[in-house]
C-alpha cells in the first residue's frame, strides 16, 4: 500500500456501532421541505487481504486471484471518508459513480464482483493483526480472520462464500472479462453501499473486489483448475492518485425523511460502541487488562528519554530512564464503558560503565504522575517482558513498586541488590495503565484531555567497584529522574447524549407529540423534530480526530441543549371568545376549546353573568335564571352564554318565608277559610245588625292588611282578627238553660230554658229545700269549652247575656233533723270569698286544716282564724288568714295621690285602697303619669279600688269621665292544673269604668301569642268593676310570652251597643 490514512491518527481504531441496518426507502421529497447538497468524498485507504509471498500489489491496484488454494485468494478493497456528512437511510443520495480498471492477466475466466461489507466492516478499517510479511504493502490479516477464510473456511463451497458470509458482503456489480488480456474502464454506483455505512455510523465506505463462481445472489464458489484467474484491479484507474481521487455525491434530505429516521430509531434508544484491537494493538501483545474502551489510538512511541549521570561522581556511569506509550489516545466515556484504560511503560536502557569492574544497581521507590487531573496511574507497576508485551516477567526479584508520589522505601540495605533492585546492564520494563474518572471539567465540557506524561521519578541506585572479591560500595538515595514527554490523550462524554436517547422521558414525549401533532405551532413542531432528529443523526465517532475532539464534544453539547430548548414544542393556539347574554366579550389564545374553557371557568377569567334572584313562582315554586358557558364553542370558536331556568320547591321556615327565595309564601288555606266565614256570617241575620256591621269593619280591614303581610305570622294575626272579631257579635236570641246540681246528685236538674234577648240581665232566684245550702253558681259556655264558677252562698245570681250559656246552681243537702243537728260551716278566703260549704254534725269536731285554702299570688296562706269548729247546729264561719309575701316598697304598688302623707302609700297586691281627704264632688282617674291626660287608664266610681300588680300607679283629679277600660297591673304565675302538671300563667288585672246612662253587657280580654288570638270573657267583677283575666300555658309550649288587651261591651244612653278596648300589655311567662 501506497498509505492507509490522511491525518495524524488515520491509522487508528474503527468503532462499529451496533444499530440494525434497515433498508434504504426511497423518498420523493416535497419541494418546500427538502435541500440538496453535494458532497465529494476522497479515498481513506485501500489495500489487499492476502496470503502470497510474492509481489500481488502494485501500489495502486491489486492482482486479485481466486484459484482454490489457501495462497490463491485474495480480498482487494478501497475506504471513502464518508465522515463529512450525515445521511439516512431515508434520504435520497444520487447515483454515486466510483470508476476503476480492470484486466485480465491469465486464462481462467472468474467472474469479478464488486460488493460492499454489512458485517465486520472494521476488519478494513487500518492495519489488523499480522499474519506474515509480505513482500510488497499487501493488506496484513488478522488471525482469527485468516483461519476463518483462509486455512480453515467456515463455508463448505470455499473461501469466497466465507468471505461472503463472514462480511456479509451484498453485491453492487458483476464484471465479466471474457478473454485473457480483456480489460476495460468500470463504473459503479456505490449509492447503496454508502447508505448501508450510513446506517451502521462508519465513517468510511467500503468496496471490496473479490473473484468467484455462482451468481451474487446465490452461493460463491471458488475457481479451482490448473490454470490462474489473475485480475488487476487499478483502484483509481490506469493513472489516477489516490491522494486527488475524488467521487460526487448529492445528496438530498427533507422534513419527512427526518421523521421518518426519528420514528425507526425511537424504540432502539442511543447506538452502542464496540470497542475493537486497534494498530497500536497489533503493536502490544498481551495488553487487554491495560487498555480498553480507546476507539482511537496513536503509534507505540518512546514519550520520554532521560539521561542520567548525576548518580555517581564519575559521568561515565550513566543510563537512560524511558517511558512508553501511544502519543494520542481517544476514548469515549458512558456508563457501559466506564473503566478506561491507556496503556503505558517505564524502562531503564543503555547502562554505561567507566570500567568493566563498577556495577549499577536500581532499586525504584515509585513512579508517580504529577498532572494526571481527570487522569491517574493504577496503583502498581508490574515488571513486564518488553516494552510493547505486556506478559509478566519474573527475571528479577524486584518486580514491582508503587505510584504513589508518596512512597518512599527508606530500609534497603546497601548491598541488596538482588530483592529491592536489579542491574541496570539489563534493560528492565515495567507496565501501568492510566484510568480515568470524571470531574467538573470533564462534565462541564463533555472531554478532557492530557497534553503532556509527566512523571515523578524516585529511585534508590547502589554502584560498586573492585576485583577479586574486594569490592568499595556506594549509594544514592531518593535520586530524581525527571521526565516528561508530550501526548495527547482525550476523554469524550458520550453519557448524557446516551442517557438522553435511552430515556423512556424523550421516548414517551415524542409518541405524546407526534400523536397530536395537529396541536402544535407548526414552526414550533418542525424545530422539536430537527432538533430531536440531529440527535439521533449525531455520529461521535464521525470526522472524530484528536483535532476535532473538542469540537465534537461541543457539538454534542449543543445539540442536547438545543433538543432541551425545542423539547416542548408551542401548542398551537386559537383565539376563543366568550360572549355573555349582555353582549360583552372576552378572549383568550388556547390550544383547544377544553383548555380555553379551563381558563374560563376553572380560572375564573371570565365569570358568568350573575344568576337572577330566585323570585316565587307559585306556592309552590320559586324560579330563577343561571347562565354557564356551553362545552363547546360555535363553528367561529365563541362560547355564547346560555341562560337556563331553574325551578325548586320553596323551603319555608316558621314564618313561610322561604329561606331560598326569601319571599313570603302564605299559607292562606286558615285565611280563606276565615273570609269564607266571614262572608256568611255578614249575612247571617241571628246576630244584630249593629254587631254584624262591627264584625264586618274589622274582617274588611284585616282583608285590607293582607297585602302588607310579610310573614305567615302577619297572616295568623289577620286570622285571629277575623276569628275574635266573633266576639262582636250579638245574638239577637239567646237560649239560658237553668239547672241544680245537689252534691249527692250524679246529673243537673233542669230548672227552665228561656229564650231571652242579647244584653239584657238574666236574674236567677233559686229558693233552697230542706235546710239545703248554695255554694257555687257555675256558668257553662261556648258549647262547654269556657267554664265560670263563682262561689257564693248567695241564692240568686245575675247573668249578663252576651251568648247562649248554661247556668246551674249548685247546693249543698243540709242533713239535720229533729233529732240531729248540723251546722253550716263555711270557709271564706281573701276577700271574705267563699272556698268551701260543709255540715258539721252538732258535738262533731272539724279541724280547719283538713280544707284546703286556694293559693293567692303574692301571699303566703297562714292559716284558719279556727284551728277546730264543733258543730253546734247554727252556722259557723271560718276566716282564712294571708301573709303579704311582698312588703318591702320596692316590691309593692305604690298609689300616688295628694291626699295621702307624702304623697303615695305602698299597697300589696289586691289590697283595698281607699283614698284620703278627699273633697266632695271631685272626680278621680287612674293613670301611668302624674300629668293624667292621655296617661289616664281608667276613671274611678268613687274613692276606692283594689291595688293592682303594678310599680306605681297615679290617682289624679279629672272634671270629666268617660266610658274607658285598662289594664292596670299583670304578672306571671306558675299554677298546677286538675291532673298535677305545673303550667306557666300570665295574670291581667283589668278595670273599666261606665258611665250611669250606659248598661255593662260583656267585659274580658283578647289574649294573644304566636300570632293566635282568642277571647276570654270574664265572669265576675268585683263592686269597683275590676276583674281578672288569667291564660295558662304548658311549661314546654313555645310561647315565652301573652299579650292582654282588656275589653268590655255595653249598650250606651242611645241603645247602641259598643266594645271598648283598651292598649296592649305583653307579659313574659316564668320559662
Amino acid at each position: 500500500m501506497k498509505r492507509f490514512f490522511k491525518r495524524t491518527i488515520a491509522c487508528l481504531i474503527a468503532v462499529l456501532m451496533v444499530v440494525s441496518s434497515l433498508p434504504f426507502t426511497a423518498l420523493t421529497a416535497n419541494a418546500g421541505d427538502s435541500s440538496t447538497v453535494s458532497k465529494q468524498i476522497g479515498v481513506k485507504s485501500y489495500g489487499l487481504f492476502t496470503n502470497e509471498t510474492g509481489n500481488r500489489w502494485g501500489g495502486t491496484y491489486a492482482n486479485v486471484i481466486n484459484d482454490a488454494t489457501e495462497n490463491m485468494f485474495d480480498i482487494g478493497f478501497v475506504n471513502f471518508d464518508i465522515s463529512g456528512f450525515t445521511a439516512t437511510e431515508f434520504d435520497q443520495i444520487s447515483p454515486v459513480y466510483y470508476n476503476f480498471f480492470a484486466k485480465r492477466t491469465s486464462g481462467k475466466k472468474v467472474p469479478l464482483h464488486v460488493m460492499y461489507p454489512t458485517k465486520n466492516q472494521a476488519y478494513f478499517a487500518g492495519d489488523s493483526n499480522v499474519v506474515w510479511n509480505t513482500s510488497g504493502n499487501a493488506k496484513k490479516i488478522d488471525a482469527s480472520l485468516y483461519n476463518d477464510i483462509w486455512s480453515n473456511p467456515i463455508n463448505s463451497n470455499g473461501r469466497a462464500n466465507s468471505a461472503k458470509q463472514i462480511f456479509g458482503l451484498q453485491n453492487l456489480q458483476t464484471i465479466t472479462l471474457a478473454n485473457e488480456g480483456d480489460s476495460r474502464d468500470c463504473s459503479v454506483d456505490i449509492v447503496e453501499a454508502i447508505k448501508a455505512a450510513k446506517a451502521a455510523r462508519l465513517p468510511y465506505v467500503t468496496i471490496v473486489f473479490m473473484l468467484a463462481n455462482g451468481e451474487a445472489a446465490g452461493d460463491f464458489t471458488d475457481a479451482s483448475g490448473n490454470s490462474y484467474s489473475d485480475t488487476s484491479v487499478y483502484y483509481f484507474g490506469q493513472n489516477g492518485n489516490p491522494d486527488t481521487y475524488k467521487l460526487d455525491v448529492n445528496l438530498t434530505t427533507s422534513f419527512d425523511a427526518d421523521k421518518q429516521y426519528i420514528a425507526s430509531m425511537i424504540d432502539k434508544g442511543a447506538p452502542t460502541y464496540n470497542y475493537l484491537v486497534n494498530e497500536s494493538g497489533r503493536t502490544l501483545s498481551n495488553q487487554a487488562d491495560y487498555m480498553k474502551n480507546i476507539v482511537y489510538a496513536g503509534n507505540w512511541n518512546t514519550i520520554c528519554s532521560t539521561y542520567s549521570d548525576k548518580h555517581t561522581d564519575d559521568t561515565n556511569n550513566n543510563f537512560r530512564f524511558n517511558s512508553y506509550g501511544m502519543n494520542n489516545v481517544i476514548a469515549i466515556y458512558d456508563s457501559e464503558n466506564a473503566d478506561i484504560r491507556i496503556p503505558v511503560t517505564v524502562g531503564t536502557s543503555d547502562n554505561h560503565v567507566k570500567a568493566s569492574t563498577v556495577y549499577q544497581y536500581f532499586g525504584y521507590d515509585h513512579v508517580a504522575l504529577n498532572n494526571g487531573g481527570a487522569f491517574s496511574l493504577a496503583p502498581e507497576w508490574t515488571l513486564c517482558s518488553s516494552t510493547t508485551s505486556f506478559d509478566n516477567n519474573t527475571d528479577i526479584n524486584h518486580k514491582s513498586f508503587s505510584s504513589d508520589i508518596n512512597t518512599n522505601i527508606t530500609d534497603r540495605a546497601l548491598k541488596d541488590y538482588e530483592n529491592t533492585r536489579y542491574h541496570l546492564k539489563n534493560d528492565r520494563q515495567f507496565k501501568n495503565y492510566l484510568k480515568f474518572a470524571p470531574n467538573d471539567t470533564f462534565n462541564n465540557n463533555y472531554y478532557v484531555t492530557m497534553n503532556k506524561l509527566d512523571y515523578d521519578v524516585q529511585a534508590d541506585i547502589t554502584y560498586c567497584w573492585g576485583a577479586a572479591g574486594i569490592y568499595s560500595w556506594a549509594k544514592s538515595d531518593d535520586f530524581k529522574l525527571p521526565t516528561s514527554g508530550n501526548v495527547s490523550y482525550s476523554v469524550i462524554n458520550y453519557l448524557p447524549l446516551k442517557n438522553l436517547l435511552n430515556s423512556e422521558e424523550l421516548k414517551t414525549n415524542y409518541r405524546k407529540i407526534k400523536a397530536n401533532e395537529s396541536k402544535y405551532v407548526a414552526s414550533s413542531l418542525d424545530n422539536y423534530y430537527k432538533a430531536l432528529a440531529a440527535l439521533y443523526k449525531f455520529n461521535l465517532t464521525d470526522g472524530l480526530t484528536q483535532e476535532t475532539v473538542a469540537a465534537k464534544a461541543f457539538e454534542m453539547k449543543t445539540l442536547i441543549e438545543n433538543y432541551d430548548k425545542y423539547k416542548n414544542p408551542e401548542i398551537q393556539k386559537y383565539k376563543f371568545t366568550f360572549e355573555k347574554v349582555n353582549g360583552s366579550t372576552v378572549s383568550v389564545d388556547a390550544q383547544d376549546s377544553a383548555t380555553a374553557l379551563f381558563w374560563a371557568v376553572n380560572l375564573n377569567n371570565a365569570p358568568n353573568t350573575a344568576a337572577t334572584k330566585k323570585t316565587s313562582k307559585d306556592a309552590e315554586y320559586h324560579s330563577w335564571t343561571t347562565y354557564s358557558w356551553p362545552t363547546e364553542p360555535d363553528a367561529n370558536r365563541v362560547f355564547k352564554e346560555v341562560a337556563k331556568e331553574n325551578t325548586e320547591k320553596h323551603t319555608l321556615n316558621d314564618e313561610h318565608i322561604c329561606t331560598e327565595c326569601t319571599e313570603f309564601i302564605a299559607d292562606e288555606t286558615a285565611y280563606n277559610e276565615a273570609v269564607t266565614e266571614a262572608e256568611s256570617i255578614a249575612k247571617d241575620e241571628q246576630y244584630t245588625a249593629e254587631s254584624r256591621a262591627q264584625y264586618s269593619a274589622v274582617v274588611e280591614k284585616a282583608k285590607s292588611c293582607k297585602k302588607l303581610a310579610a310573614m305567615q305570622s302577619d297572616i295568623d294575626k289577620l286570622v285571629a282578627q277575623i276569628l275574635s272579631a266573633q266576639t262582636l257579635l250579638r245574638k239577637t236570641q239567646c237560649v239560658i238553660t237553668f239547672n241544680s246540681l245537689s252534691d249527692d246528685a250524679t246529673e243537673p236538674t233542669l230548672i227552665e230554658t228561656k229564650t231571652v234577648e242579647y244584653g239584657t240581665q238574666r236574674k236567677f232566684k233559686y229558693t233552697p229545700t230542706n235546710g239545703e245550702s248554695v255554694k257555687a253558681w257555675i256558668v257553662t259556655t261556648d258549647n262547654g269549652s269556657t267554664v265560670t264558677t263563682v262561689k257564693t252562698l248567695a241564692d240568686n245570681f245575675t247573668l249578663y247575656v252576651t251568648k247562649e250559656a248554661e247556668v246551674t246552681v249548685c247546693t249543698v243537702s243540709n242533713p239535720s233533723t229533729e233529732a240531729v243537728k248540723y251546722s253550716k260551716v263555711v270557709f271564706l278566703g281573701k276577700n271574705s270569698r267563699v272556698v268551701a260549704v260543709k255540715y258539721l254534725k252538732e258535738n262533731v269536731d272539724l279541724p280547719t286544716d283538713s280544707v284546703s285554702a286556694p293559693n293567692i299570688p303574692f301571699y303566703s296562706f297562714a292559716g284558719w282564724d279556727k284551728a277546730t269548729v264543733t258543730g253546734t247546729g247554727s252556722d259557723i264561719y271560718v276566716t282564712a288568714s294571708y301573709t303579704p309575701e311582698q312588703t318591702t316598697e320596692d316590691k309593692m304598688c305604690k298609689v300616688y295621690f295628694e291626699g295621702f302623707e307624702n304623697g303615695y302609700k305602698a299597697y300589696t297586691y289586691n289590697s283595698y285602697v281607699r283614698l284620703e281627704n278627699t273633697e266632695e264632688g271631685k272626680q278621680y282617674a287612674l293613670a301611668s303619669t302624674p300629668e293624667g291626660g292621655d296617661s289616664i287608664l281608667t276613671y274611678l266610681d268613687g274613692t276606692s279600688f283594689f291595688a293592682p300588680k303594678a310599680d306605681k300607679i297615679y290617682v289624679v283629679e279629672v272634671t270629666k269621665k268617660d266610658a274607658k277600660v285598662a289594664i292596670t297591673g299583670s304578672f306571671p304565675e306558675d299554677v298546677v292544673d286538675e291532673k298535677g302538671n305545673t303550667m306557666a300563667s300570665a295574670v291581667f288585672n283589668c278595670k273599666f269604668y261606665l258611665p250611669t246612662n250606659c248598661e255593662l253587657i260583656e267585659w274580658g280580654a283578647e289574649i294573644s301569642a304566636n300570632g293566635r288570638t282568642k277571647v276570654v270573657k270574664g265572669d265576675s267583677l268585683s263592686s269597683h268593676n275590676e276583674y281578672t283575666i288569667r291564660m295558662k300555658v304548658s311549661k314546654t309550649s313555645s310561647i315565652q310570652a301573652f299579650t292582654g288587651r282588656a275589653y268590655v261591651t255595653y249598650r250606651d244612653s242611645d241603645g247602641t251597643v259598643k266594645t271598648m278596648y283598651s292598649e296592649s300589655v305583653e307579659q313574659s311567662l316564668n320559662k
